[in-house]
């Protein structure tokens, strides 16, 4: 950002850098291995897994495994995110096209 002063007047100049890729990732729920899942919660020794006597330890710790367990049982998909601001309208839009530095 640079500002130039001319009197009562100043000229602003931002660089912006735009994430152009507009995917992210989710989980697919229905594709999910629950029986995977299941079995293997089952076969963890809970009381052995959770036996601190903080209970801020023992949430993270549970947390970390069932979040790893669901990152190896439940696929993602890749979704597209069409997220506008509410006033970016297709006026703005047109607008911006004509601009050097607008969409193409």
């Amino acid at each position: 950002v640079s500002t130039q002063s001319t009197g009562d007047q100043f000229d602003i100049k931002i660089s912006l850098k735009i994430n152009s890729d507009r995917s992210r990732e989710v989980p697919c729920y229905n594709r999910a291995n629950y029986e995977g899942i299941n079995k293997e919660l089952a076969g963890i020794d809970w009381d052995s897994v959770l036996s601190s006597d903080d209970i801020t330890q023992n949430w993270a710790t549970f947390r970390t495994y069932l979040r790893d367990i669901c990152t190896k049982y439940i696929p993602t998909v890749k979704v597209r995110c069409n997220f506008s601001p509410p006033w970016y309208t297709a006026t703005c839009e047109q607008a911006s096209s004509h601009l050097p530095w607008g969409r193409t």
